[in-house]
């Protein structure tokens, strides 16, 4: 056996040694731990927002978005009433928070203010799947000091954040427990993220796209019984033109929507979302060895109850314009007022590529902990080989 064979092994050896010991350490953290941690970054987070939360107030903003809420305040419903620059969910909402602490602009920011209170368990939520208690709470303390309390006002934007955040937790705990009421728990938040702004619906592309992911990844493991069967993967042909139908069907929606102004820092995102999202899943194709029938089961088995979700909250706001005969109105105004704000966003370059420069510590500072493990095994790896060739 070479040398270089034996430094291999120990290295592999010693690399698993060290995620096992890692993983056993992750789960042997006890939930007084995590709880503590969560409370302490809880506490760190509540306090510096509150300092911030009556700053940088911009009159078109509150001012716009108080005007709507005291609208459906008084009765009147977005789109049908009055024009709404949103979907409309956004006013009920402030609504509500006019009613609970009074008719002044700060209610919307304190409303705002217990929906992010309410997001920070989901952000160490989903850490804790990627990291130990501590490097958890770290990594939510960062993503609030480059999120909310940079502009504490109760945008739209801010909640389609929450609830994008939610449904990810969500996801993330259908992996675990493999029950299908995360799956519904996902599907209304991106409902309640449409009724909020059109734009949530990335979070439903994203989910479709993580479904696909874990289909294929289900599917590529095929019993003795269907390999004796012969149910090989040429029988899924139907499914994988199904599979690259929506996933061009999603990348020509990306052109659309940039085509306006297709210039490099537009291009950045879409290249993004080719290479990590369609591209991963058609370069999975070739592993797969479940039939079609099988795979469009599995397919279903969770975007039935994820669309469910997802319909539940948008039927229940409709109620009132079905009720009115409005629904029509309703859709007129969001699609036109989704147009004319796309149109509006498309005066606004995108930040230039060259200032990418200044993320990277930030997605290094964000990534570590997802290979830590593997850094860690290679360096215990390296020094036992190393300390083995000084004993000879």
């Amino acid at each position: 056996m070479s040398a270089d064979t034996r430094v291999s092994g120990v290295d592999g050896v010693a690399e698993d040694a060290c995620v096992g010991e890692r993983s056993a350490a992750r789960k042997s953290e006890s939930w007084g731990v995590r709880a503590a941690v969560l409370a302490l970054v809880m506490a760190i987070a509540g306090i510096y927002t509150g300092v911030h939360i009556g700053q940088g107030w911009v009159p078109a903003d509150d001012g716009t978005l108080a005007q709507s809420a005291l609208r459906v305040l008084h009765g009147q419903l977005p789109h049908r009433d009055f024009g709404e620059i949103y979907t409309g969910g956004l006013s009920f909402i402030h609504a509500l928070a006019f009613r609970a602490f009074g008719l002044n602009l700060m209610s919307l920011r304190i409303c705002v203010f217990l929906f992010f209170l309410a997001w920070l368990p989901a952000v160490y939520y989903v850490a804790l799947r990627f990291a130990p208690a501590i490097g958890a709470g770290a990594i939510t303390l960062l993503a609030v000091a480059w999120s909310y309390p940079n502009y504490p006002a109760a945008m739209p934007s801010w909640y389609n954040l929450f609830f994008a955040t939610f449904g990810a937790a969500a996801l993330l705990r259908y992996l675990e427990a493999r029950t299908r009421r995360w799956l519904f728990v996902a599907g209304v938040c991106g409902g309640v993220s449409i009724l909020i702004k059109v734009i949530g619906a990335y979070y439903i592309a994203g989910a479709l796209l993580f479904f696909a992911f874990l289909e294929q990844s289900e599917s590529s493991e095929q019993s003795p019984k269907e390999l004796a069967e012969g149910q090989t993967s040429k029988n899924s042909w139907l499914y994988r033109l199904f599979s690259v139908g929506a996933l061009l069907l999603f990348l020509a929606t990306l052109v659309d929507m940039l085509r306006a102004r297709l210039a490099p820092p537009e291009l950045l995102p879409l290249r993004a979302a080719l290479r990590r999202g369609g591209g991963l899943i058609l370069l999975g194709e070739p592993n797969v060895q479940a039939r079609t029938r099988q795979r469009f089961r599995t397919m279903f088995r969770m975007l039935v109850p994820f669309l469910c979700g997802l319909a539940a909250p948008v039927l229940v706001f409709l109620l009132p314009y079905a009720r009115a005969g409005s629904i029509w109105k309703f859709l007129f105004g969001v699609t036109s007022a989704a147009t004319s704000r796309v149109v509006d966003l498309g005066m606004i370059r995108p930040i230039g590529i060259e200032k990418i420069v200044f993320v990277l510590p930030l997605w290094e500072f964000w990534r570590r902990p997802w290979y830590w493990d593997k850094f860690q095994g290679k360096a215990v790896g390296a020094a036992s080989a190393w300390e083995r060739s000084r004993s000879r």
